[in-house]
């Protein structure tokens, strides 16, 4: 199966560059396509001198920043149209991993076609397995206790999703966004990843996407990558706006994929308002001490 894998770049050239650099060689991947998503700063420039020449290696611009799943859709269709690829990787710039994990996924898929998607273990930069490799889809009650800060820190933190590596591949529900591969055919047939929000909960609705469509989705438990959390989001977004980011994302993906009706979003959305506040509250009191 021939594969491809989309970096998406916005404002961190440093991050991309890095990533790219370590896999350019990998055997296993037939085309590195880095989308540049309409940074502000001279990435376009840095990253199109860098890998300019490159046979295995495209950098393209999105045209506007429309966000993860716009990006990322962007680069997968060019890896379809361009280059016909079957396989594709989606990663973020803030990962690395060995070209085992790409090998490894890329057998599973051919083995096993009842799965759209499939990922590794993610792990912290230091080596540990991650609290939440994979994630269960978030019912309504999960979305509107999320809302409040002393159940996010109780409850939702302190949740550990355990990795059964008794069996080579764990059937979950969602896997993780900062690295994952998709065939193309998934692809195809979900219509890509929903492009009417603009971060965060893109996994969540992927999932759904891929149920309502009869695939599967799978954690390799003998394979890993590392990723350091959220490095490209922050060093373009402040705590505040990536906040409301969630909020909008959390309202789309309960009244469009969790059948929410309007009472309950109506619900949501003053339990939504309250944690802006709260949130606020917490940086004024940070500035203080």
């Amino acid at each position: 199966m021939k594969t491809g894998i989309v970096i998406l770049n916005y404002n961190d050239a440093n991050s991309t560059r890095t990533l790219v650099d370590s896999i350019r060689n990998y055997d296993s991947i037939g085309h590195i396509v880095v989308v540049d998503n309409f940074s502000t700063d001279d990435s376009m420039q840095v990253l199109g001198s860098a890998y300019g020449d490159c046979d295995n290696i495209s950098v393209i611009s999105s045209g506007k920043n429309g966000g993860y799943s716009y990006g990322n859709n962007y680069g997968a269709r060019y890896l379809i149209e361009k280059h016909g690829i079957q396989v594709i990787f989606i990663a973020n710039p803030d990962v690395l991993f060995e070209e085992s994990l790409i090998t490894a996924i890329v057998e599973h898929f051919e083995q096993c076609p009842e799965y759209g998607v499939l990922t590794g273990v993610m792990k912290r930069p230091d080596g540990s397995v991650d609290a939440a490799p994979y994630r269960n889809l978030y019912s309504y009650a999960h979305d509107l206790g999320d809302c409040f800060l002393t159940i996010r820190r109780l409850v939702y933190e302190k949740r550990r999703y355990e990795v059964d590596y008794k069996v080579p591949v764990m059937d979950v529900e969602v896997v993780q966004g900062s690295f994952f591969a998709i065939t193309a055919e998934a692809f195809e047939r979900i219509g890509g990843l929903d492009e009417n929000i603009f971060l965060y909960y893109e996994e969540l609705i992927l999932a759904k996407k891929l149920q309502m469509t009869g695939y599967k989705s799978g954690l390799l438990t003998t394979q890993s990558y590392l990723h350091n959390h959220s490095v490209s989001i922050r060093h373009s977004m402040k705590n505040i706006r990536i906040w409301k980011a969630v909020l909008k994302s959390k309202y789309y993906y309960q009244k469009n994929y969790n059948n929410a009706n309007g009472f309950m979003m109506l619900l949501l959305h003053i339990c939504g308002a309250f944690s802006v506040f709260e949130k606020l509250i917490i940086e004024v009191l940070r500035k203080m001490l």
